[in-house]
């Protein structure tokens, strides 16, 4: 009788083990999902202030050189400029209606669920771009990698009138050559770190 008791005490031990360990790993498992979650709030709040600051920047020097410049203005509204984006016909693979290239965890025009889509509009000769991207874009590739944010890229040339080789527009064609023959997004963001880094951008 001693003995049956000793062992049926011992599968108790074991059985009550089990479920701590498995209790444990519950909590550790549900904690973990929880500062996800804080991370992918606060990382998209940043990226987007950050994304903020810097087309305010863009804009600003724009707008200068804009006022300083001969060439001509334009009076045409975003909607007359939305209208003729609707006429093209041939458009980049992944391009969406609105000019953008999606990229997520799950590649290029497909958005991860629940995670906030972050829309950056950049053009290659801008500086004020490019402190963006050398200071955000190992951040983006991880928070991608992590599934925590889809990204929207939109490629503009508004610098072209100030490069003697509309270099923006090249450049913004070479990124969207890149989608179109390469499903790795990752190395999207790879082309963004070369093409905006100091010893390389114009």
């Amino acid at each position: 009788m001693a003995v049956k008791n000793k062992n049926t005490q011992k599968r108790a031990t074991r059985a009550e083990r089990r479920a701590a360990e498995a209790a444990a790993m519950k909590a550790r498992a549900e904690q973990m999902e929880k500062e996800r979650k804080q991370q992918t709030i606060i990382g998209g709040i940043v990226v987007a202030v950050l994304v903020i600051l810097v087309a305010i920047g863009a804009f600003a020097i724009y707008h200068n050189m804009h006022k300083s410049s001969a060439s001509q203005s334009s009076d045409e509204t975003v909607q007359q400029s939305y209208a003729k984006l609707q006429k093209v016909k041939n458009t980049p693979k992944y391009v969406d209606k609105k000019g953008g290239l999606l990229i997520s965890k799950n590649g290029y025009g497909k958005s991860v669920e629940n995670a906030p889509t972050v829309s950056i509009y950049m053009d290659f000769l801008c500086p004020g771009c490019a402190n963006l991207h050398r200071q955000l874009d190992e951040d983006l590739r991880k928070m991608i990698d992590a599934g925590q944010v889809n990204l929207d890229l939109h490629f503009m040339s508004f610098m072209d009138r100030w490069s003697t080789d509309e270099y923006s527009s090249r450049v913004a064609n070479a990124a969207l050559y890149l989608a179109d023959h390469d499903s790795d997004t990752d190395h999207m963001i790879s082309f963004l770190e070369k093409v905006y880094a100091e010893d390389f951008q114009p």
